[in-house]
């Protein structure tokens, strides 16, 4: 009889089940200091397009050039480190030992670095290829010079990226906020310093905020890796006993999810920085418009990767438990979150199309050309918003590699051919590219969400 009741009692009773509206606001919870911290990377690249803008047309298009070729490759990168949160969030749902997590941040640093080797000498590689892009010749050496700077600085980014996702997937998101809000503020003010020479120091123009963000991810390095080392919770993880002593089971995990999630930003990524090539086919002016155009959406996206984020953690959580029901559950709530943020961010984008433009640049013809990319970036929100969601569940669901392929075919096989055919093929110019991606997104959007709740599933 007592064999019978407990095989009758299930592992996570019904009564414990959180409703929908205690989810949402779990995720909001953990969602709100990564979308700031997301935000940080954003705003300093909208401080570096409005400060560099005043320097002029042809500075902003080289800026943009370099910042497209540089995101391109470390955002593999990127995803490496994104993956340690759900990587650390699971073992923390699975109550693995302490010692055990911390060879996660260890493994994670040394991948970090053999990684960002790898890319710091692609990106120098690909200051060679400037000269045949077909851009316009007075961007491509500023943009060649600009983008080296950049280079020294992925090994801090990537380093600053993997503590950041360590210490998150324990749901301590406030630490890397505020030091990423200190990045931002110390970024403005040397770039206020190096780009126009003030107090004494030379004007550097575009080069200054290089050498800005340069040194605004080192000193937050530091700030962050020092925060945790001192921090008495992780005190007994025993990360670095024997740095260079490597872990192939962790080293393998994190490859297996970290890989996959870089390629799909890669491929992303990718896709946008072929916008900008074909951007700057057409010229200058419809460049710089176009990066206007596209830091307003980076700008909102980092709110639904800020809400992928936290989805991830929390549906990484729940399946560490093993409790898919609540992973469900979680990955809906991060779903019905970003459409709230979608409603937000189309309202904005349509009621203030033609003063937006006017924040960066003061061209009357970049503005002019701008005004209605803005109006097609409100409907490329939807689909955005959706997929940046659903493509940060499956990570936490450890599922990449269907995903990997899903963004694949959404950016390389549908949304730059489509952004060619429309923007040169049938000349429909800049608003054509956009509306090619558009619909690359809109086929990620469907397929990602679909997959999300075919895995989750109650069977």
């Amino acid at each position: 009889m007592q064999s019978s009741k407990t095989t009758t009692v299930p592992p996570h009773p019904v009564a414990k089940r959180m409703r929908m509206a205690t989810h949402l606001r779990h995720t909001l919870h953990l969602a709100w200091p990564s979308i700031l911290g997301q935000l940080g990377h954003v705003i300093i690249g909208n401080a570096d397009t409005i400060m560099i803008g005043r320097l002029g047309s042809t500075e902003l298009a080289a800026a943009t050039l370099a910042n497209a070729i540089f995101y391109l490759p470390i955002l593999i990168g990127f995803g490496v480190c994104v993956a340690i949160s759900p990587i650390t969030s699971q073992a923390i749902g699975a109550d693995r030992p302490q010692e055990e997590i911390g060879r996660i941040l260890h493994q994670g640093v040394l991948f970090s670095l053999y990684l960002g080797i790898v890319l710091a000498l692609a990106l120098v590689g690909m200051t060679l290829l400037f000269p045949y892009l077909g851009q316009d010749p007075e961007v491509v050496g500023p943009a060649a010079e600009y983008l080296l700077i950049l280079t020294i600085s992925t090994f801090p980014f990537l380093f600053f990226l993997t503590y950041k996702h360590f210490i998150e997937g324990y749901e301590l998101m406030l630490p890397g906020m505020v030091i990423m809000g200190f990045m931002v503020v110390l970024n403005i003010f040397l770039n206020w310093l190096f780009i126009y020479g003030n107090w004494g120091m030379p004007a550097l123009g575009l080069n200054g905020a290089g050498w800005a963000t340069l040194a605004s991810r080192i000193v937050g390095t530091v700030i962050l890796v020092a925060y945790v080392h001192r921090n008495p919770r992780f005190r007994g993880f025993g990360y670095f006993r024997q740095f260079w002593r490597h872990s192939r089971t962790h080293l393998q995990k994190i490859a297996r999810i970290g890989l996959p999630s870089g390629m799909m930003y890669f491929f992303e990524s990718g896709a946008f920085t072929a916008a900008v090539i074909l951007a700057g086919r057409i010229g200058k002016d419809p460049q710089s418009a176009h990066q206007v155009a596209i830091q307003v959406a980076a700008l909102a996206f980092m709110f639904y990767l800020g809400l992928a984020h936290a989805s991830g953690i929390r549906v990484g959580h729940a399946l560490g438990r093993g409790d898919r029901p609540e992973m469900r559950r979680a990955g809906l709530a991060g779903l019905i979150a970003g459409l709230g943020c979608v409603a937000l961010f189309v309202t904005l984008m349509t009621s203030l199309s033609e003063v937006i433009p006017g924040w960066y640049i003061q061209d009357e013809k970049v503005i002019a050309i701008a005004i209605p990319l803005l109006l097609i970036a409100a409907l490329f929100q939807l689909f955005d918003g959706i997929q940046g969601i659903s493509a940060g569940i499956l990570r936490g669901m450890s599922d990449v590699r269907i995903p990997t392929g899903i963004t694949f075919v959404a950016y390389w096989a549908i949304g730059i051919p489509g952004a060619w055919f429309l923007g040169e093929y049938l000349n429909w110019g800049i608003s054509g590219i956009w509306y090619g991606l558009t619909i690359g997104l809109l086929f990620s959007a469907v397929a990602l969400t679909l997959r999300f709740l075919y895995l989750s599933r109650i069977k």
